[in-house]
């Protein structure tokens, strides 16, 4: 199973605060220039601690613990499988259409393909009837008995048993994953900005090398991400219809050692999203038989700013 944790967006916000920290602790001349940026500092490192138990949290392997719930549910859909099998003949040899039709969607696959939470709730609706049918006709104990049932019972037991852990872990996980967003993410970058801002005077005269390293440091979170850049409309200025298959968009002064980025419309007049770095962007809209249009973009870390750009006819 593939191991699930923090995203590669978080994973960098954590690379970067442990990299400032390591950049204040290895420079204490700096860090010590200002009291205050040395406080802040400290604060930083102090939080780091904690942070750092949250991520070991969210990047738990619990794939562990998701394999041997999904073998224990195997083991009692193969068992009551089984039962359904044999139901399932004695139906036929007696006639009993209804009973024909539950056992046909018992079979082992499909009760394996049963989500988890309702696991439990099928196997027992199955036990219910089953143990009614072995109630009603003494030849059905002739095709699977109470021992069959009891059995694989059990086996849902134990499945229970290890979808309790999984379900225990996996909220372990999700939580420190929230956690790191909604606690960790706002308080690092109220440290962070707040360091940046005290860079300034003694600091970036007596030790530019170090401020320069900080600064690189601050962004090395800003790659672009899928859900960072901009999502503009294009449409005629008189018709207010998009343009199908021939409007682009591409930016002007993005990083000179990467390809520029351009995209087209498709069939339906739609523009994909361009992910950006977070910064402000030029960006040229362009029209066959329309005037070109340059406008500046700011990119937000994390957020899709969106537009309507409306194209004008060449006269």
């Amino acid at each position: 199973m593939e191991k699930k944790g923090l995203n590669q967006g978080s994973t960098n916000h954590y690379d970067q605060w442990v990299r400032i920290d390591t950049l204040n602790t290895k420079n204490p001349g700096a860090t010590g220039l200002r009291p205050v940026y040395q406080n802040r500092a400290t604060q930083l490192s102090n939080d780091l601690v904690a942070v750092a138990k949250v991520t070991t949290r969210a990047n738990a392997d619990i794939s562990g613990i998701t394999g041997a719930k999904d073998a224990a549910k195997l083991t009692a859909s193969q068992m009551w499988g089984v039962i359904a099998g044999n139901a399932f003949s004695f139906a036929e040899d007696n006639g009993l259409m209804d009973l024909k039709k539950q056992m046909l969607n018992a079979t082992e696959s499909k009760v394996l393909k049963t989500k988890d939470e309702n696991f439990a709730g099928k196997c027992t609706n199955l036990n219910t009837v089953l143990t009614k049918v072995l109630a009603d006709y003494t030849s059905a104990a002739d095709y699977f008995t109470t021992s069959d049932l009891s059995d694989a019972t059990d086996a849902v037991t134990t499945f229970s048993g290890y979808l309790g852990n999984y379900a225990n872990a996996k909220a372990d996980v999700d939580g420190a994953k929230k956690e790191f967003k909604t606690t960790w993410m706002p308080k690092m970058k109220t440290h962070i900005a707040v360091l940046q801002g005290l860079l300034g005077g003694a600091i970036k005269n007596k030790f530019p090398a170090f401020v320069i390293s900080f600064i690189k440091l601050k962004k090395i979170v800003n790659a672009g991400k899928r859900d960072q850049g901009t999502t503009p409309v294009m449409i005629d200025s008189v018709t207010k219809k998009p343009f199908i298959n021939i409007a682009t968009f591409e930016t002007v002064n993005y990083i000179k050692v990467k390809k520029q980025k351009l995209n087209k419309s498709d069939s339906k007049g739609l523009l994909a999203l361009m992910s950006l770095k977070v910064g402000d962007w030029t960006i040229l809209f362009k029209v066959p038989g329309y005037v070109d249009q340059k406008i500046i973009v700011s990119v937000v870390a994390s957020e899709v700013t969106k537009m309507v750009v409306e194209m004008v006819a060449v006269a």
